[in-house]
C-alpha cells in the first residue's frame, strides 16, 4: 500500500506543480527520486549475485543517497518553500499535505534500509534467495 500512494503522491505533486505553474516543485520531487533510485535499483539488482562487495557497495552509496537527497534536500529545498506559501495563495493546498507525507515514507523506507544492512551485519546473508541457494 505505501508504495502505491508513494506513486500516487509523487505522480500528483508533479502534476500539481504544472497546474500551479510551480515547475520548480515537480522538478525537485523527480530530481530527488531520480538520483536514490539508480543505488536503489543498483543495490536490488546485485543483492542477488555473488558479487559481494559490489552489493555492499552499492548499498552504502544507497544509503549515502536516501539520507542527502530524499531525507535532508527533500524537505529543505521542498517543503519548507511550500508551507512557507500561505494556503490562501495555493490553487490546491493539499499539496502541503502530500510533501510531508512522501518524507514519511522516506524516513519509514529508510529504517527498512538500515534494518537490512544489520541483518546483514548480524546474520552475513544479504538476501532470503541468496541463503536458499546456499
Amino acid at each position: 500500500w505505501e508504495l502505491v500512494f508513494h506513486h500516487v503522491a509523487t505522480l500528483t505533486l508533479i502534476l500539481c506543480s504544472f497546474y500551479e505553474n510551480i515547475l520548480m516543485n515537480g522538478t525537485l520531487v523527480l530530481y530527488v527520486h531520480d538520483v536514490s533510485d539508480i543505488f536503489t535499483y543498483a543495490t536490488k539488482a546485485l543483492v542477488d549475485t555473488p558479487t559481494t562487495v559490489g552489493a555492499l557497495t552499492s548499498y552504502a552509496a544507497m544509503l549515502g543517497t536516501w539520507a542527502y537527497y530524499r531525507l535532508y534536500a527533500f524537505p529543505v529545498t521542498a517543503i519548507l518553500p511550500v508551507w512557507s506559501v500561505s494556503p490562501e495563495r495555493m490553487k490546491l493546498p493539499f499539496t502541503q499535505i502530500l510533501l510531508p507525507s512522501l518524507l514519511v515514507l522516506h524516513v519509514y523506507w529508510y529504517g527498512i534500509m538500515i534494518w537490512l544492512g544489520y541483518r546483514y551485519a548480524t546474520n552475513g546473508v544479504l538476501s532470503e534467495r541468496r541463503k536458499k541457494e546456499l
